[in-house]
């Protein structure tokens, strides 16, 4: 059964780690993948410089650069060609948590694969961009900053409702499922029990994973976590 991504990446984004994850946790001949580009009309921001967002996927472009931003994603869409996937590209305009939200349901997506830097991790806005995506998103929401080459190996779960999530993903690779309690997260976020940790969206716990306390923890995960609606 074919996994439908949905990528929001830059034009000039290979896609080359976002490739590696897929392939490890799904394999090539199973990913379907759809490269999303936000931008905004750079006349925007004069109205509410409070739009300025943490997703390294979105800009905001006047006409001459939306050209450019053609150009650069039929360029760079060619790796991930190369390597076998599947692969669509679109470039919408609008607020970013609205569209990817949009496109991930008229898409029919099964996956949002989001990269957030550690530098942005570390910025106060990341909070309530990501946590707005995660809040609506009607799929699992998987982000990572970095990803061990062994992702999917040993896969971190906390909470009951997303255990049949890691199950798929740990049948396919053989992995081994580790149940994590509260107590125990800031480990598994460090890596020291997974590569992987798999966190229902609407438990009680999710909303504070951006917030005051926890924010701290997810800034520096070292693992990616998939956030599992339910």
């Amino acid at each position: 059964m074919t996994v439908r991504v949905l990528l929001p990446v830059r034009p000039d984004n290979d896609c080359a780690e976002a490739a590696r994850i897929l392939e490890t946790l799904f394999g090539r001949d199973e990913v379907s993948v759809l490269r999303l580009f936000v931008y905004r009309p750079a006349e925007v921001d004069q109205y509410d410089p409070e739009l300025l967002t943490a997703f390294t996927g979105v800009r905001r472009l006047d006409e001459r650069q939306l050209q450019d931003v053609i150009a650069k994603t039929k360029a760079h869409c060619r790796a991930l060609l190369e390597q076998g996937f599947h692969l669509e590209n679109a470039i919408v305009v609008g607020f970013p948590v609205d569209k990817i939200v949009a496109e991930a349901r008229d898409w029919r997506a099964d996956l949002i694969l989001l990269h957030v830097t550690r530098e942005k991790l570390r910025e106060a806005r990341v909070g309530h961009l990501v946590g707005s995506l995660i809040d609506r998103s009607p799929i699992p929401v998987l982000i990572y900053s970095k990803a061990s080459p062994t992702i999917g190996k040993r896969i971190g779960v906390f909470g009951t409702d997303a255990r049949a999530w890691a199950e798929r993903i740990a049948a396919r690779r053989s992995g081994t499922i580790v149940d994590v309690a509260a107590p125990q997260l800031a480990r598994a976020l460090e890596g020291e029990d997974c590569d992987l940790l798999v966190v229902p969206a609407r438990h009680h716990f999710a909303p504070s994973l951006f917030g005051s306390a926890e924010r701290r923890i997810v800034r520096h995960a070292d693992v990616p976590v998939a956030l599992i609606p339910h």
